[in-house]
């Protein structure tokens, strides 16, 4: 049986709208760069520019389709927000991304995917594109 979050993202994958993204990014000009990117790719794309105000977004709706999470950043911290977000059963099936320049010996198990800074856009789409398809 369907979550009300993952009937949420069936019914708009089945009728074809857009997917939505929420990237997480204290870098105001990085995320507004990215954001700008996806929406010129057809996302929906909604920004916070922590852990908390992300946090505060996905509580006022259903989950967005993915999740583009920087892992540094003050305030709440990348891996703080990703252990808050799989604890709140609402939230948990959220698709997430790491795209980080921190380094990292092991991709957080949390995420769905990994990418590092500076990202090839290319690449970067491709990996978007199967996190958003095996939206949960």
């Amino acid at each position: 049986m369907e979550s009300g979050g993952e009937a949420v993202h069936a019914e708009r994958r089945a009728s074809g709208g857009c997917v939505s993204v929420l990237v997480v990014d204290d870098d105001a000009a990085g995320r507004e760069l990215l954001a700008e990117w996806l929406r010129g790719r057809g996302y929906a794309v909604e920004e916070a520019e922590d852990g908390e105000r992300a946090l505060q977004l996905l509580a006022q709706g259903p989950c967005v389709d993915v999740i583009v999470l920087d892992l540094a950043m003050p305030g709440m911290d990348g891996w703080t927000f990703l252990a808050r977000l799989r604890a709140d059963p609402r939230l948990a099936p959220c698709r997430v991304l790491v795209l980080t320049a921190e380094p990292v010996r092991n991709a957080p198990a949390e995420a769905d995917a990994f990418v590092c800074k500076p990202f090839v856009p290319e690449r970067f789409a491709v990996v978007l594109s199967r996190v958003a398809a095996n939206a949960r």
